[in-house]
Parts: C-alpha cells; sequence; structure tokens
C-alpha cells in the first residue's frame, strides 16, 4: 500500500519505525556490509550495492534466470491476497481461506429505494487488507493486458488456467461494486473498500480472522460527489480487456456502463484513499477505457471523447513508468505509436542507480523497474524490434540475484530470495514480531516482489520496512506482465521450464499430493502426516517436505509444538536444523537445544562460525557455533568492538573495557574510536586519545 509517491504511509506502529532505524544504524557494525554475495540482507541488516552505474554479469552457477518459473510464480501473490467468500475454493494455497465475508452495505438509490451492495471479493491491496479501487483496477487492467500482449507465453508455461481465475475474480468484484438501478443503470460505484488507518493500526494477522470492527467501511463514486473518474473508467479498461480475452460479454456489457457513468457525471479524482494513493488526474485513465471501447466496438462516440483529453497533460503522460497513475503507455500500445512508447521507456535512463539498476522512485523500487521492462518490450512488440529486449531483461536478472549482494527480490525464487516479506497473511503472527522485523515468516509468499533497493543503493530484507519489502497487487502485476513478455523470446529453451510442484494446466493442482507431507483423515483424526504414497506412515521420525516447506514429524505426524535444534537431513544436508512450531526456519539466528545455545546460518548450525550473532533477545558471542556464555569482555565483529558480558552485547554499558591491545573506551556497548578528552570510571579519571586510554 502507498501514500502518494513519497511520503511515509503507516500507523502508530509504523511511525516508531524511524526510531528504530535510527538505532539500527547506530549499531550497524554488529551487520557486516560488504560486497561479496555473502553480505545479502540475510538476518535484516542494511546491505548495499556498489558505486557502478553498468549491470555486470556475476554468472553465478546456482542462480538460473527461468521466465517459465518466474511467470508461474508470480502469479501466487493473488493466491496469497484474494478475498471473500469463494477464496477456499480458487486459491492455490492451502494456508488460504474464506474471508471478509462481511464486506456488505446498503446504498439509497435517487428513487429512495434501499438496496444491499454485496462486494465481497475481489483482492486485498498490498501486505494489508484494504481494498483500494485504483490498485484493484490498475492490477486487473495489466493481468488482462499481459494475457493479451503474450498470451503464447502463458501457453507454453501452463498458466492459462491459473490467469483465468485471477483474472474472473477480478472481473466478478468489479460488476459486483457496481450499484445498479431499476432500470440496469448504474448509480453508484464501490471504490474502496477499508481505511488505510484503521486497517494498519487495529490488526495485524490472517484476514480469515480479522474483525469487521477492525475498519472496513465502504465509499461509494456517485452522482453526489466523490466522482473517482480514475478508479470507474480504469475498471471499465480492464473489463474491456476481459472481454478481449475471454470473450465474457458481460465484461463488455459493464465497461460501456462504467465508461457512461463517468462519461456523464462531473470529472475529478477519488479523494477517500487519502494520501494512500493520491492520484494525479483521471484522464489518463479515461482515454484508455475510450481506446479500447473504441477498437472493440468501433462507435465514434468512444473515439470522440477519446480526442477531447487525449493531448492533456496526464492524458498524454508519457514520460513517465506504467503505474497506477499513470496509464498512457497502454494507450500509446492500443494508438499503436511506438514513438510515445519510446519515450516512456526511454525515461530508465534517467534514473539509472547502484550497479546500473533502474530505480525512478525508493517506494517499491522494483515496482517501476519492471513496469519500465514491460514498456520496453511493448515497444519491442509494436515496432517489430528486438531494441530493448536485453536492456529489459538484464534489469530482471538483478531483479533475481544477478549483482554483487547476490540478493533476489522475489521470493522463493531462489536461495537467495527475500525471507521476510511485509505481508499479514503470510506472517503468522502480530503486531510484536513484526516490529522485530526478521521474525519467522508462517508461509512462504512465493512469487511476490518486493519493494526492493533505494536509489541510494540500499536493501534490507526485514518485515517492518514497508519500503523495502511490503509486496503489493501493483507490484506483482508488471513482474507478471514482464516475465510473460520476457519469456515469450525463450520458449522452448533448455532450461526454461515450470516447477512441477505448482500449477500447470491439465495437471494436479494441488501441490501437497506431489509432496510427502499431506492433509489426510487418519484413524479419525485430521491432521499433516507423513504418506509418501498416499499412506500414512505412523513410525516415521524425522524430517520431510510439502509445499510450505520442510517439517520435523514425530510418529508419521506434524504437532506444531516442536520448537527445537534437532539432527536430521533436510533439503539433502544432514546436520542440526532450527525448528519452531515443527517448521524448519531457514533463517540466521541463535537458538538452542539440550545441548547448549547455538549459532543457526539458513537454518542449520554452523559449527565453523565466531563472532556475533543475534536473535531476538541481542547479539551474543559465538565461539565454534555454540554461545560462550563465559565471556567478558571485547569483542571484535566487523571493523568495531563491542563489549560482551555474560556471552551477550550489553548495549548499555558506558566504561573501560580491555583487550590484548590495552585499555579502550565504550559507550553504547561501543568502542568509541573518535572520542579524545577525559572521562570517569569507578571513580578513576582516564584519558582518552582516538577510543583509547593513553
Amino acid at each position: 500500500m502507498e501514500k502518494g509517491n513519497t511520503a511515509l504511509k503507516k500507523g502508530i506502529g509504523k511511525r516508531i519505525k524511524s526510531f528504530i532505524m535510527a538505532a539500527a544504524v547506530a549499531f550497524s557494525a554488529l551487520g557486516p556490509v560488504s560486497s561479496t554475495a555473502e553480505a545479502r540482507s540475510v538476518s535484516g541488516e542494511t546491505i548495499r550495492f556498489n558505486d557502478s552505474r553498468t549491470i555486470t554479469d556475476y554468472k553465478y552457477s546456482d542462480i538460473s534466470y527461468n521466465y517459465a518459473k518466474l511467470l508461474q510464480y508470480s502469479l501466487y501473490l493473488y493466491d496469497a491476497n484474494m478475498c471473500g467468500t469463494n477464496v477456499g475454493n480458487r486459491s492455490l494455497l492451502s494456508w488460504r481461506g474464506n474471508c471478509h465475508t462481511y464486506d456488505k452495505a446498503k446504498y439509497t438509490l435517487k428513487s429512495g429505494k434501499t438496496i444491499d451492495v454485496d462486494v465481497t471479493g475481489g483482492f486485498h491491496d498490498a501486505g494489508d487488507h484494504v481494498k483500494f479501487g485504483i490498485t484493484e483496477a490498475y492490477s486487473a487492467m495489466v493481468l488482462e493486458m499481459s494475457y493479451y500482449t503474450d498470451k503464447a507465453a502463458y501457453e507454453a508455461a501452463g498458466q492459462t488456467g491459473h490467469m483465468k481465475t485471477i483474472a474472473d475474480h477480478y472481473a466478478e468484484y468489479l460488476k459486483k461494486c457496481m450499484v445498479l438501478n431499476d432500470d440496469g443503470r448504474i448509480e453508484a460505484f464501490v471504490v474502496q473498500v477499508g481505511e488505510g488507518n484503521d486497517d494498519h493500526n487495529t490488526y495485524w494477522g490472517a484476514p480469515e480472522k480479522q474483525p469487521q470492527s477492525s475498519g472496513r467501511k465502504i465509499y461509494f463514486a456517485d452522482a453526489k460527489g466523490n466522482y473517482s473518474t480514475d478508479i470507474v473508467a480504469l475498471s471499465a479498461a480492464a473489463l474491456a480487456l476481459h472481454y478481449l480475452n475471454y470473450k465474457d460479454t458481460s465484461s463488455l456489457t459493464a465497461a460501456r456502463k462504467l465508461f457512461t457513468f463517468a462519461k456523464n457525471n462531473p470529472k475529478a479524482v477519488n479523494t477517500t484513499a487519502g494520501s494512500f494513493y493520491a492520484s494525479s488526474g483521471w484522464e489518463d485513465d479515461y482515454c484508455l477505457a475510450a481506446a479500447i471501447l473504441y477498437q472493440i466496438t468501433g462507435t465514434e462516440s468512444y473515439n470522440t471523447e477519446y480526442n477531447k483529453y487525449c493531448n492533456t497533460t496526464k492524458g498524454n503522460n508519457i514520460y513517465w513508468a506504467l503505474s497506477w497513475d499513470n496509464t498512457a503507455p497502454v494507450i500509446a500500445y492500443f494508438k499503436n505509436d511506438a514513438g510515445k512508447l519510446k519515450s516512456s521507456a526511454d525515461v530508465a535512463g534517467s534514473h539509472i542507480s547502484n550497479e546500473g539498476y533502474v530505480c525512478l522512485l525508493d517506494w517499491g523500487s522494483a515496482r517501476y523497474n519492471t513496469a519500465l521492462q514491460y514498456v520496453g518490450l511493448l515497444y519491442d512488440k509494436v515496432s517489430k524490434t528486438s531494441t530493448y529486449r536485453n536492456t529489459e531483461e538484464a534489469q530482471m536478472k538483478f531483479l533475481l540475484g544477478n549483482n554483487s549482494q547476490k540478493q533476489c527480490f522475489v521470493v522463493g525464487y531462489n536461495a537467495y530470495s527475500p525471507q521476510y516479506p511485509h505481508h499479514e497473511a503470510a506472517s503468522g503472527y502480530g503486531f510484536s514480531e513484526l516490529d522485530q522485523g526478521t521474525y519467522p515468516m508462517k508461509y512462504s509468499l512465493i512469487g511476490a516482489l518486493v519493494g526492493g533497493p533505494k536509489s541510494d543503493g540500499t536493501y534490507a530484507d526485514t518485515a517492518d520496512d514497508y519500503i523495502y519489502n511490503e509486496v503489493a497487487i501493483d507490484y506483482n502485476a508488471t513482474l507478471v506482465a514482464s516475465a510473460a513478455a520476457i519469456y515469450s523470446g525463450h520458449i522452448g529453451e533448455s532450461g526454461q521450464t515450470v516447477d512441477s510442484k505448482y500449477y500447470k494446466d491439465n495437471s494436479d493442482p494441488e501441490p501437497e499430493k506431489l509432496y510427502d507431507v499431506r492433509k489426510m483423515t487418519y484413524k479419525g483424526v485430521t491432521g499433516w502426516y507423513y504418506a509418501p504414497e498416499g499412506k500414512v506412515i505412523p513410525t516415521f521420525n524425522g524430517f520431510a517436505s510439502n509445499k510450505s516447506g520442510w517439517w520435523y514429524l514425530e510418529n508419521g505426524k506434524v504437532s506444531f509444538k516442536v520448537t527445537d535444534v534437532i539432527h536430521g537431513k533436510v533439503k539433502g544436508k544432514t546436520g542440526w536444523w532450527y525448528v519452531k512450531d515443527s517448521k524448519v526456519q531457514f533463517v540466521d539466528t541463535v537458538a538452542k537445544n539440550s545441548k547448549g545455545w547455538w549459532y543457526i546460518k539458513k537454518g542449520m548450525i554452523d559449527l565453523t562460525y565466531t563472532g556475533l550473532a543475534k536473535n531476538e533477545n541481542g547479539w551474543w558471542r559465538i565461539v565454534k557455533g555454540k554461545v560462550n556464555f563465559n565471556c567478558r569482555g571485547l569483542v571484535k565483529h566487523g571493523d568495531d568492538w563491542w563489549y560482551v558480558r555474560d556471552g551477550k552485547v550489553d548495549f548499555t554499558f558506558e566504561g573501560i573495557s580491555s583487550n590484548s591491545y590495552g585499555k579502550w573506551y565504550c559507550k553504547g556497548g561501543k568502542v568509541q574510536f573518535g572520542f579524545s578528552g577525559k572521562v570517569k570510571f569507578n571513580g578513576k579519571t582516564y584519558t582518552i586519545k582516538d577510543g583509547k586510554v593513553v
């Protein structure tokens, strides 16, 4: 969820973030940053890409660029964000179910008749649960546009069925938002369900359990005010594209009614979203709907409306990326205007940041990056050239891990993907865990594109940073579109294959059936069992997997109660694995078993590590993989020295401590190399030069 293009957006719990980040900067030495791949943001520390302004091919042997799989995975964000009464039947994610079934209201028509309005359905906007009309319509439009321009890619990857489920869910919701009078004309249109600040401040958790009292107000656009021409027109464009793709005549009828509604009412942008989505104009959305409807119907009145506004600044903003606030590049495609598409694609050249990554805006930069990729590839289609193909594919490779930090920005795509996306439904925890930033997620948010790096080259994989790590339906829309467009140029090539564990047309859409751990009923008890051949083996003790991850089972069953460090084989590696609530946690942390406290790297004890490491309780002195509780004194970590008491960094310590190099002045638990002067400690006065007692 976005607040305009620049301002911060969250509520009270998020406003303390500036204080938390300031503290993190003060202790940044505890998370060493370098240009090596090992410096990936695996524990929430901020990493920084180098200052080069060109993309380098690192030729990493363990990162593949499989665009068929990327297209397949990227659709799953919509399964995670699906809302309504049929989520349990439609979503391909077993951990999602029906939610917000109370999204209903009453509306009084001009005739005085009061009717019931049911707006269950649609998709949650981002990591939270509001349904904002502008991103609802925009993401629906982009997904439909992608299928329209690259249908062959969906067919080759076996994703036509998955896309249709998502597209139908969008179309059904947009039609439910139409409030019709007895003559079948639109009198109002639902433009928002939920209120941003209420949603952020009152609830963090599963959408299936969100109480109605947590801010699910329903907002209407009508002739009385809040005209929301941008949302109404963009919804018309999305439904018109749905007709083009699937020949659904009811969607075309709805699109025409919506356009008439927008045409006949005063024109203004939506205001109910406040600063979360402050649209700069409605003309682009209106012109887009007119252009598509004119192409479909040939009705001249649509072309007349298009010509009224197509040359206004907002109706022709080709000098910016495709986004929820600028659909002009799509208009250029439908008008077959390669020049305007090129102008939009070339915006990238003015926004080259670290390592050649295109960063238009800090907030959700990866969303704009993929949008520009798609615009460049649309230019190639219209111009029948390959002008931008290599350039846009290079940007996508950066997002998949081809960078100095070996950092991927698509969840679940490879071993270097983000681990802590900002997403309520997938988190499985509450506000207190969110504030920790790196608390293990309960579910994998496969295929989600996180916000990405800022223009200063920094990034942190931490759930409490919604600029770096939130996900959203508009983010993934252009990820899907670019993935499909790039894959269309690689169809049939070696290595371009989908993952058999996930959806493919004409295959089993229930991924659990391909795994050893399955939900079954055994001896009258329903649960998750070890059943590799479909038959429960009650004697099994150990680790096994399903689509949600790796699990520790006892007596053939997942208890969801085991938290320990346990020996066994996971992903082909034998070692000691960190288990929480019976699930292996592939994180960097410090955890305990009966033999002590241990340093965990990517889920497994690392007996080779000596240094400092952190968990939710602090930073600890590690010697050969184990916490040394007897340690007291100064310990080097990165370029700094830290004061350790009883095995733990003491950030409250201010005074004199020593090591083999001498005595040193510490403040906040850290040697102050930049300090010179006199200090008192334990009744004595010490002279300090560059942090050292002299």
